[in-house]
């Protein structure tokens, strides 16, 4: 659970006593009571005191949404729900360690907890080198493995049908930690127990020719293929994939990531790939000959490096029709892999408009392909970079009445006056998350960067207790920051309680 607030601003206060006086006194003050026996009867009654406690934070909540809260109060019970979930994910995993397989006696909503908790999308990272000979389908959850098919029949086939909770098989080129041999008797196990399903894997390049003993395994089961990335993680140019993706089926492929790698000069083939509909590619000039067959498919773009040149991008986006989502990760100034046919443009070139675009993610500096496009129904906004560019588009695009949710990162006093301009510009957002590095040192030295967003945030243009109204953000009702870091302390939710305080106390 994210540090996570609900700001409800037309609230009665006349309400606050007698809702005050149905909320349970709950003593969160005191700290979370530890099993001394570690035992599983022991780790389960605590788990039900955990569930009891979970559920009258739950209900004490919903009645101080009722009226305009205390700000100590409900910052103070939201951070305690947090750390008590935290609480009970940790009693869950260790009461796993000490139940034997098959596993099978423990209360489903038990069984969900666990099972949830592992197949975090972050934690699903399986190394080939990790992977036990005799383990079905394995799952990672940071360096303990999990063997969820021995829980019951019924889960493995959940896990078998359901690629979202399939792991993601990590190779490494050239293999670490173990010899090519047994790489291999791993790599052909792992594919063997997993019963013909799709596969998820990432490769990563590093050094040297590829292990082609090791990656046939992969190459002679393209029908299998499901989410796939390749990574080339090694200075110097792209290097060939030693793979003929354009004359091989992949019926089951829905993703793939091929960054900082030269794809074959053969185009893809829309048959050959039914299915994909999220793409990661360098947008170089090679690249979009190749992927451009595919294109008109493709739901989600994500685009590593760009071309100084504006137009291989504005190739790329208008050749998309179907896109919802894009992620903008990379800009490139170098001048390999030139091809002039993509850059003959006459005179200025008018914005491509993606009507379908929902979300936009900005993870780099994009001023250039940002000027290439427009998206008059965004609803999501991901900013890390911050720059005019990002207000000049929005306002192009006409999206400021349409986006809803912003998701922004604040480094500077610049980054933080373009926040304001940005959330000024916009009416309808009712989520906002921000994220602030070294936020202690920001809020205990009174920093502009964090003063200048508590200030907007704080506008109101009547300052009285029933006929307020904000003025940036007035559709304001869910604020996290920082939400990403699990406190342990209150300390680092003073940022939180300032915020809340200022839009609450006017």
């Amino acid at each position: 659970m994210s540090s996570h607030i609900s700001l409800h601003e037309d609230n009665d206060p006349s309400d606050f006593l007698q809702n005050q006086r149905l909320a349970p006194n709950l003593w969160f003050s005191q700290t979370a009571p530890r099993p001394q026996n570690i035992d599983a009867p022991a780790l389960k009654d605590a788990i039900h005191h955990v569930d009891d406690t979970i559920r009258c934070l739950r209900a004490t909540i919903e009645i101080w949404n009722g009226y305009q809260p205390s700000v100590d109060g409900m910052t103070h019970l939201e951070s305690q729900l947090e750390i008590w979930y935290q609480y009970r994910r940790s009693l869950a995993a260790r009461l796993y360690f000490l139940q034997p397989p098959p596993f099978v006696t423990l209360p489903v909503e038990l069984l969900v907890e666990i099972f949830s908790w592992c197949i975090s999308p972050y934690d699903r990272w399986t190394p080939v080198h990790e992977i036990p000979l005799h383990f079905r389908v394995p799952c990672r959850r940071r360096s303990s493995m999990y063997i969820l098919a021995q829980v019951c029949q019924q889960w493995r086939d959940v896990i078998c049908t359901n690629p979202a909770l399939h792991p993601v098989l990590v190779l490494t080129n050239p293999p670490e930690k173990r010899n090519q041999a047994e790489t291999i008797a791993r790599l052909k196990t792992y594919l063997e127990s997993t019963h013909q399903c799709p596969i998820n894997f990432e490769i990563i390049y590093r050094k040297g020719p590829w292990r082609r003993k090791i990656f046939r395994q992969l190459w002679e089961s393209p029908e299998r293929w499901g989410k796939v990335e390749i990574i080339y993680d090694h200075h110097g140019p792209p290097i060939p994939i030693p793979l003929a993706l354009h004359l091989l089926h992949f019926p089951h492929l829905s993703a793939l990531h091929t960054r900082d790698f030269t794809l074959p000069a053969e185009p893809f083939s829309r048959d050959n790939l039914p299915t994909l509909e999220i793409l990661g590619i360098d947008a170089r000039p090679t690249v979009l000959s190749v992927v451009m067959p595919v294109m008109p498919n493709i739901t989600c773009l994500h685009v590593f490096v760009l071309w100084r040149h504006p137009r291989d991008f504005y190739t790329l986006v208008g050749a998309c029709p179907l896109l919802k989502a894009l992620h903008l990760k990379g800009w490139a100034a170098t001048d390999y892999d030139a091809n002039p046919s993509f850059h003959e443009v006459e005179g200025p070139v008018e914005p491509v408009v993606l009507s379908r675009l929902r979300e936009l993610h900005i993870l780099f500096d994009a001023d250039d392909p940002l000027s290439c496009i427009a998206a008059p129904n965004l609803v999501f906004l991901k900013d890390e970079r911050l720059s005019s560019a990002s207000i000049n588009f929005v306002r192009r695009s006409e999206c400021a009445t349409t986006l809803t949710d912003l998701d922004l990162e604040v480094e500077d006093e610049t980054m933080s006056a373009n926040a304001v301009a940005l959330m000024r510009l916009t009416t309808r957002v009712s989520y906002l998350r921000l994220s602030f590095p070294f936020l202690p040192r920001l809020v205990a030295h009174r920093s502009p960067v964090y003063g200048k967003i508590i200030e907007a945030l704080s506008e109101c243009t009547h300052p009285g207790r029933d006929n307020r109204r904000f003025d940036v953000l007035p559709k304001l009702r869910h604020l996290v920051v920082n939400g990403d870091q699990v406190y342990e302390s209150y300390t680092c939710f003073a940022a939180l309680i300032d915020l809340i305080y200022e839009r609450s106390r006017a």
